[in-house]
């Protein structure tokens, strides 16, 4: 009996899908597209789907957008702005999220140790890197304008911080990047405005003061690699809550060589240990908690990422803890 005849059975490739998130005003997009396509075609994924953010919403359409395509990875071209849009949509879903800084700050791929300035190396990591979880903050708000909600990744806060994203040029911010901030840092330090707020902590410790700058963050370093909030971290779920309250121009020089001694020591095994032996300074205060509540006298004027909020009466800020994929280096 002749043996029956193999037929070569078909074979199902089940191709990965990417979407490509992208701030349509930045820079360098051609060129980001080909960099794109080449990992495509190397990594066996289809061919990409792009969709453009819009100047109504930041980001959040183009992430639900993207997000019904079901895609096994994202892009996001853009600033922190732009990521935080998507990581409203993509947070809980397991979908990682490929950086590709083009802002202005890029605090998140900063704190993430990713590359800013190539955009080869960062699309690359997109492809081949390892996926990290990182936490989101998740803020209710009430004020002049009713309640709402907004998540941030880097950091929230009112004073100092607040008047930066403020009173900063946006076409002077396109031109000269981050040193665009650095006028409206010095009007507010030189200001020395006071608002007075009531802090409550976790465990329900009340501080009720007047302060210059307050600032909740997730993470801890600023452009330029100074570091604010040494012991932040992206995935511990917790808040470091920050308050900055000099008196005078000795006080924010003391604040100024604390922040720098901390960014020279930003790398070494032993930061945490130099730093808490260090000797208090009074008008800078740091906390961490997984929630914290703001409650002010008056509305005052907050930024989120370094975009402006809004004026709030009241702010209650946790942690949804490792909640968002993003792809980071292997090493």
């Amino acid at each position: 009996m002749e043996s029956a005849e193999r037929v070569p059975q078909a074979r199902h490739v089940l191709l990965r899908r990417v979407v490509v998130i992208c701030n349509p005003t930045k820079k360098g997009i051609d060129a980001i597209r080909k960099q794109i396509d080449a990992q495509v075609k190397a990594h066996g994924y289809v061919k990409p789907t792009w969709i453009a953010t819009t100047a109504d919403d930041g980001g959040v359409k183009a992430a639900k957008r993207a997000l019904a395509k079901h895609p096994d990875l994202v892009l996001v071209i853009g600033g922190d702005g732009t990521l935080r849009a998507a990581a409203e949509v993509f947070r809980g879903t397991g979908v990682p999220l490929g950086i590709i800084p083009r802002g202005t700050g890029n605090l998140l791929a900063r704190n993430l140790n990713m590359p800013v300035a190539d955009y080869k190396k960062s699309v690359e990591i997109a492809f081949t890197g390892v996926d990290y979880a990182i936490d989101v903050a998740l803020a209710e708000t009430d004020g002049p304008m009713g309640p709402k909600s907004a998540i941030f990744l880097v950091m929230a806060g009112l004073g100092l911080d607040a008047a930066m994203a403020a009173l900063t040029n946006p076409k002077l911010k396109q031109r000269i990047g981050w040193l665009a901030y650095v006028s409206p840092i010095l009007q507010a330090a030189f200001k020395n405005e006071r608002k007075e707020l009531t802090v409550v902590l976790e465990d329900g410790q009340h501080t009720h003061r007047r302060q210059h700058t307050a600032i909740i963050g997730n993470c801890g370093v600023l452009t330029g690699g100074f570091l604010l909030m040494p012991e932040a971290k992206l995935n511990d779920g917790l808040l470091d809550v920050l308050a900055l309250d000099p008196q005078s121009v000795f006080g924010w020089t003391r604040i100024l060589r604390r922040v720098a001694v901390g960014s020279a020591l930003r790398n070494s095994p032993n930061k945490t240990q130099i730093l808490r032996g260090l000797p208090n300074i009074t008008s800078m205060r740091y906390r961490q908690t997984k929630r914290v509540e703001w409650h002010m006298t008056e509305p005052v004027m907050v930024q989120i990422d370094g975009d402006t909020f809004g004026k709030v009466s009241k702010a209650v800020v946790t942690v949804d803890q490792q909640s968002l994929i993003v792809r980071v280096p292997r090493d």
